[in-house]
């Protein structure tokens, strides 16, 4: 009974759950929860990483911490940056 719920409840074989049981096999939620962690790791940084070159040497750099971001924030503010649509 306890098997069929565990089963049940954790989407496993019954070959995963002895596996686990017997120490033969790394504990599959885990496993799991590492792999949605690091994809959702991957996914944001593709979708909110702010890269730039680097005016001297061409090299990549990235915005990491919340300082600079707000740096280039006011810095695009103070200089007048918009959209093209919104200067026209």
């Amino acid at each position: 009974m306890r098997l069929k719920v565990m089963k049940q409840q954790g989407g496993m074989s019954v070959g995963d759950i002895l596996r686990e049981a017997l120490g033969v096999q790394t504990n599959s939620v885990q496993v799991a929860y590492d792999r949605g962690l690091n994809k959702g790791r991957s996914d944001t940084e593709q979708l909110y990483r702010v890269d730039y070159r680097c005016s001297v040497c061409g090299g990549t750099i990235t915005l990491a911490t919340s300082e600079e971001k707000q740096a280039v924030r006011e810095y695009m503010r103070e200089n007048g940056w918009a959209h093209g649509s919104c200067r026209d």
